[in-house]
Formats: structure tokens, sequence, C-alpha cells
């Protein structure tokens, strides 16, 4: 069974906007889910489903997930912040 999005109204705006910034900062670079998690020290489902909007990160997950781009995760927060 394929899962969903979480709903909006489920989650701040600020955990899909994050999920926005991981996705264009991959594919900006270059690289595959699988690589991203090999970096980030995740299973790439995992990748899968933050970018997907199917799962919201924890904190360290998402400091693994920006560490993985060796960016501050303030950083990558302020981009999607910019969002909405």
């Amino acid at each position: 069974m394929k899962t969903q999005p979480i709903p909006s109204h489920l989650h701040a705006p600020i955990c899909g906007a994050f999920a926005d910034v991981v996705r264009e900062e991959r594919l900006a670079r270059g690289l595959s889910a699988y690589a991203v998690a090999k970096l980030a020290g995740l299973s790439d489902k995992m990748i899968r489903l933050v970018e997907a909007r199917r799962s919201i990160p924890s904190l360290d997950t998402a400091a693994r997930i920006t560490d993985a781009f060796a960016l501050p995760m303030s950083v990558v927060m302020r981009r999607a912040e910019r969002r909405f």
C-alpha cells in the first residue's frame, strides 16, 4: 500500500518547505536519494519519504540530512522559511 502525503493541517508549513528544499538541494547536486542516505547514515526510503512529505523528520534526521549536504541546518531552514 502506497503511503499518502501527510495532510498539511497536521503539520507546520515549515515541514513541507523543508522537504522541498531537501529535494531541490539533492537534485542541484546531482545526487540520488540513495547517495544522500549513505552520506546521512539513513535509509534511502527515509529520504524519499521526507521529500514526498510522507514523513516529518525528527530533529536528528533533519540534521543528518543537512549535514550530508555540508550545510548548517539553519541555512536550510532559512531557505524553507522564505517559502511561506
